[in-house]
């Protein structure tokens, strides 16, 4: 049999007859959904990443002082698209710095350093959440960038790619609106 000492359901670690470490079912699921968040910020990142190098309207080939430059970089929407895309990279990496400190954090014994995990897990999913409308934002100016010559295109394009940003605002303010209000 093992030994749990007075603490409630949230007990992290108790040990049982032989002196092993056991964790509770609570830890075990808030670390499940810790990974899904580290797994979601990664993806973005990554997309990000990829986003950075595949640069949207190529490298000017020609010889010359602008060779291996980018084509668009006087272009407001590849500007915009550069700055969005920046912010996409910093908010998913530190929200996998965050959860990575929240878990440290979430496995100590003290109440108020486990606060301090969950305010690091809500740090983390705002700036999920913030990559997410950037990498909105991204998208859009990277097509409206290249398809700048074809403003018909470029505009319904951008129309379509705002459908989820909309559909994003309107869940996240009807979240709000429940949790706070």
């Amino acid at each position: 049999m093992g030994s749990c000492s007075s603490r409630s359901d949230n007990e992290v670690h108790a040990k049982d007859r032989r002196g092993a470490v056991k964790i509770s079912l609570w830890t075990t699921v808030r670390f499940a959904g810790t990974i899904s968040w580290i797994s979601w910020a990664a993806l973005i990142a990554t997309s990000t990443f990829a986003a950075a190098f595949a640069i949207t309207g190529g490298y000017d080939g020609n010889r010359g002082r602008d060779q291996g430059m980018v084509v668009l970089a006087r272009a407001t929407a590849f500007q915009a698209f550069v700055i969005t895309n920046t912010i996409v990279m910093k908010c998913s990496v530190i929200s996998i710095f965050l959860c990575i400190t929240g878990l440290w954090y979430a496995y100590r014994e003290d109440d108020k350093i486990n606060d301090r995990a969950i305010a690091r897990y809500f740090g983390a999913v705002v700036r999920i959440l913030v990559a997410m409308f950037a990498i909105m934002f991204a998208f859009i100016a990277a097509t409206f960038a290249v398809l700048a010559h074809s403003i018909a295109l470029a505009l319904s394009t951008c129309i379509i790619a705002c459908i989820p940003f909309i559909a994003y605002t309107v869940e996240l303010g009807k979240f709000i609106s429940r949790v706070f209000f």
